[in-house]
C-alpha cells in the first residue's frame, strides 16, 4: 500500500484532516459530526466523520468508523477489482 498505485508515500508522506465544523449532538454518546478536509496524495476533498463522543473530568474521547472512497484523490488502480470504499476507525483520546 505505500507504493505509487495507494498511498505514493515516498512522494507524499502525510495525510492531514483539518476541521471546518463541527455538528454537535444533542446528548453525550450521540453521534456528532465532525466536517473537514482530507489531504492526501496532494490533493483535498470534505469528509463527513460521524463519531461518538463521551467527556468527563479529564479527557473527551471520541470513536468513529466510516468509509471514504479512495477515487476522490486519484487512487485508482484495479478499479473494478478492488472495492473503492476504504473503512476508516479512529479512537481519539483529548486531554482537558
Amino acid at each position: 500500500l505505500k507504493n505509487p498505485d495507494f498511498f505514493d508515500v515516498r512522494k507524499f508522506p502525510k495525510i492531514a484532516f483539518k476541521t471546518t465544523g463541527i455538528e454537535l449532538a444533542g446528548e453525550e454518546g450521540k453521534k456528532t459530526m465532525l466536517i473537514g478536509e482530507l489531504t492526501m496524495l496532494g490533493k483535498t476533498a470534505e469528509v463527513k466523520v460521524p463519531c461518538t463522543v463521551s467527556i468527563d473530568e479529564r479527557t473527551v474521547t471520541a470513536d468513529t468508523a466510516f468509509a471514504i472512497d479512495r477515487t476522490r484523490w486519484g487512487m485508482t488502480y484495479g478499479e473494478g477489482k478492488i472495492k473503492s470504499d476504504v473503512d476508516v476507525t479512529a479512537h481519539l483520546v483529548f486531554n482537558r
